[in-house]
């Protein structure tokens, strides 16, 4: 007999060693693992009933060379949930994998090593193969629609107030075009704004999943993603026209622009390249980064542009210098006798406040995420 066993039987369920499936023993049917997810099974069979630590999980299983992260181990601890509520769906009651608190996981359970004796290694696994064609497409559907969504959980604390404070610049734009006669179209475009902020806060985040989903099945999606924030202005700036007047509101020493005109500027000319250039190109990097450090791609896919933070950092100081002068010079030639100034201004500073915030957050953020994948 053979001193390496061809499979390993424990819970209810046969272990492969070479093939890529498992056997319910029950029922006799076979079902096709994530890769990961098989790898996580062999990992603690073969130390069992051994603790197998997060370190030796990440270095075996993830076959990373890098230190492990604070977001690669919630990768570990999702992948053991995700592992359970597959072996369940499988009809394995009791996955029997024990967690040690801040260490690790073991297998707790009987584990029976086995040869396949009466069946040529060969034609068994010829058999496993074709057996195999029938079900990986499905068994990895499965796997990669639960996987993807993970990218969107982990960077959920990014994605989120992202979107909110996005889409709230746009209700700030629209009551700022309106502020010096807030009192006939106030109410109207503080509605509509609203209704603007939910529009563009969904954008964003739908740039998002859809960057997520695309990239984990390969697919290049950042010129996609761009299309459904420019769809999302585009829309805005239609909607505008319902409740902006077609003449100037702000009062000023200079001739001012017309109120929806002026809005149209600020969501083509300001908001939309923040959020491209400061918001979604960091997400699609880091996103497209950490596929490839997981092994689910190769290499980043051909759309994503490599730019280091601190060169977004250039970027978004030579806006603030602008930003801070063109505001000055409006500053000063406002009609302050207007009861509705102190508004005006106070809006334009928040509206400064969240852009810039939102930008340098970003790329913060960004940094974070770059320095912590070469760790």
């Amino acid at each position: 007999m053979r001193d390496r066993p061809d499979f390993y039987d424990f819970n209810g369920i046969r272990l492969f060693l070479v093939e890529s499936h498992i056997e319910v023993l029950d029922t006799g049917k076979e079902h096709t693992p994530s890769p990961i997810h098989r790898r996580f099974l062999l990992a603690l069979v073969k130390k069992a009933p051994n603790m197998v630590s997060y370190k030796e999980l990440w270095r075996d299983v993830w076959r990373s060379k890098h230190d492990m992260s604070d977001t690669d181990l919630r990768n570990i601890q999702t992948t053991k949930g995700s592992l359970s509520n597959w072996l369940k769906s499988i009809g394995v009651k009791d996955s029997l994998i024990e967690a040690e608190t801040s260490k690790g996981y073991r297998l707790n359970c009987e584990i029976v090593s086995g040869w396949l004796e009466s069946e040529p290694k060969v034609m068994k696994i010829a058999k496993d193969l074709s057996a195999q064609t029938e079900n990986i497409n499905a068994a990895n559907e499965e796997s990669k629609s639960e996987n993807w969504q993970e990218i969107l959980k982990f960077h959920k604390s990014y994605i989120i107030p992202a979107s909110f404070f996005y889409g709230l610049l746009f209700l700030i734009a629209a009551i700022i075009e309106v502020a010096y006669e807030f009192d006939v179209y106030g109410g109207v475009a503080a509605v509509w704004g609203l209704i603007l902020m939910l529009i563009n806060g969904a954008a964003f985040l739908s740039a998002c999943v859809v960057s997520s989903y695309r990239l984990y099945y390969k697919r290049n999606s950042f010129l996609l993603a761009i299309g459904i924030l420019l769809g999302a202005v585009f829309i805005s700036v239609l909607v505008s026209i319902q409740f902006l007047p077609f003449r100037p509101v702000t009062q000023a020493a200079f001739q001012t622009q017309p109120a929806f005109v002026a809005f149209g500027k600020n969501a083509l000319g300001y908001f939309l390249p923040l959020s491209i250039i400061f918001l979604l190109l960091p997400f699609y990097t880091v996103i497209a980064r950490y596929l490839v450090k997981w092994r689910v791609i190769e290499k980043s896919p051909s759309d994503t542009v490599s730019i280091k933070p601190r060169w977004l950092l250039v970027i978004c100081a030579g806006a603030l210098i602008f930003s801070v002068l063109t505001t000055n010079y409006m500053l000063d030639n406002l009609n302050a006798e207007s009861e509705y100034h102190a508004l005006f201004v106070g809006m334009i500073f928040l509206r400064l406040i969240i852009y810039f915030g939102l930008a340098l957050s970003s790329i913060a953020w960004y940094h974070t995420q770059i320095k912590r994948k070469h760790r």
